[in-house]
């Protein structure tokens, strides 16, 4: 069954990596900053020889005649009883096509889009680290943060209502908002502080300078006409993809019960629709900045050079741009609610936010680089992150150098006795002094009490 086949709504545009990779005409850099000797190296474009017509060596009889070349006959014309036009295919058919089948464009386009994406998704898997505890943190990222799989029978029910409230990332009241409120205000991992809060960015900058510009669009702070808040918004939806699929089995079922002239079907269709292609349009523009870019800048060229230290990848002061989509199904029609009691269960979404303590960052990366500032989002001070953090056993105990590691910790051990007796007498001074205010008011009796 074709859904939303009498609907006019607009339909969703879902481009596929190689029509953004043939698109993008942006030009950031130097003309070898390019996605294919930065990323993929120069293996991966080298240019096949051409191949050599095989020649037969020429007879040396001359007795006989050669023969005329044949004539080639003209081109068959084959004649169609097909229309010209386009086939039109349904919104609901093009809006709800899942994420993971991309309109086709051609074999090849597709074999060397793969190809190229997989060589670079390799490659982030295991970037060039040189800082203690680096690759740790990384590669635990990146065995946390997996997409789940959704079985075929699960349905995500839908509302207008529903919708348009998780689409409106701009609300104060978005989970999304409250999410960016509580990250720190500056980078962990580089100093931003030249180009905030409003120095003009060119999209042809380069270093910490277009980093910095892409960390002000994730983090709401745009600046200019060449950033977008919005972008921010993608990496939040990557993290909470509302799986097509079951949006698309619940809209079907809607549609056999209700019948797909309802009103109440077509306008929960019209609403879908909208989101989807919207949340489309973003994810695609959120590829061109992050794989094509960043990765550019943060991973080795042919010559095994980076522009910027791998280490920018995980900074904890903006959502982590997963390999995959991080699906999600809402239990019920409200998806803001559902989302808040999704993150609870599954905090590694926000990337930790909630937990900063668990975050890989403060178990692997922080306890071995001093230099590299604890995370400790709004709502938290630092005693109560550094001191709920378990650090990375599989790390080696000599990079292990932080000393808050030391401090609120028992990884080197239990603090010496005299620190620990220390901290006790002053909890049992402040406790005896305020018995004996109580009992008498009298600073010389809560004396003689000790």
């Amino acid at each position: 069954m074709v859904l939303g086949s009498n609907c006019s709504g607009s339909s969703s545009s879902v481009r596929s990596v190689a029509g953004q990779d043939a698109g993008d005409g942006f030009v950031y850099g130097s003309p070898s900053m390019t996605f294919e000797t930065m990323v993929i190296g120069t293996k991966a474009r080298a240019v096949k020889p051409a191949k050599v017509a095989k020649t037969k060596p020429a007879k040396t009889k001359s007795s006989k005649v050669a023969k005329p070349p044949k004539a080639v006959k003209p081109p068959r014309v084959v004649k169609h009883s097909v229309s010209s036009r386009k086939p039109v295919s349904s919104p609901s058919s093009r809006a709800l096509r899942p994420e993971s089948s991309p309109p086709s464009r051609g074999k090849t386009s597709s074999a060397k889009t793969s190809k190229k994406h997989s060589d670079s998704a390799s490659q982030v898997l295991d970037p060039s680290f040189t800082a203690p505890g680096a690759k740790e943190c990384w590669t635990m990222i990146m065995e946390i943060r997996v997409p789940k799989s959704i079985p075929v029978s699960v349905l995500i029910q839908c509302s207008v209502d529903g919708i348009k409230a998780f689409a409106d990332w701009t609300d104060p009241d978005h989970p999304y908002q409250r999410l960016l409120a509580s990250l720190p205000d500056e980078p962990c991992l580089f100093d931003a502080s030249e180009f905030m809060p409003d120095k003009t960015i060119s999209i042809r900058a380069a270093g910490v300078a277009i980093v910095v510009k892409l960390w002000r669009q994730f983090r709401g702070k745009a600046f200019g006409p060449t950033e977008k808040d919005d972008l921010g918004f993608a990496l939040y939806e990557r993290g909470h993809w509302v799986a097509t699929a079951s949006v698309e089995r619940w809209l079907q079922q809607l549609a056999a019960v209700l019948g797909e002239t309802s009103e109440l079907y077509l306008a929960i269709l019209a609403a879908w629709t909208e989101y989807a292609r919207d949340r489309n349009a973003r994810a695609d523009r959120l590829r061109l900045q992050i794989p094509k870019r960043l990765w550019t800048w943060c991973l080795p060229d042919a010559d095994g050079e980076v522009s910027c230290s791998p280490e920018v990848l995980f900074d904890p002061s903006i959502l982590l741009y997963s390999l995959e989509l991080l699906p999600w199904t809402p239990g019920s029609a409200d998806w803001v609610k559902e989302v808040l009691a999704v993150d609870g269960h599954e905090p590694w979404r926000n990337c930790w936010v909630d937990v900063p303590a668990a975050h890989p960052y403060n178990t692997s990366f922080a306890p071995c680089n001093p230099k590299a500032p604890l995370f400790v989002p709004t709502g938290f001070n630092f005693q109560q992150v550094a001191s709920a953090v378990q650090v990375d056993s599989s790390l080696d105990p000599c990079d292990v150098t932080a000393q808050w590691v030391q401090d609120y910790t028992d990884y080197h051990g239990p603090r010496p006795a005299a620190e620990a007796e220390e901290d006790d007498d002053e909890v049992l001074f402040e406790g005896n002094l305020s018995d004996a205010s109580a009992a008498s008011g009298s600073t010389k009796r809560a004396s003689s009490k000790h």
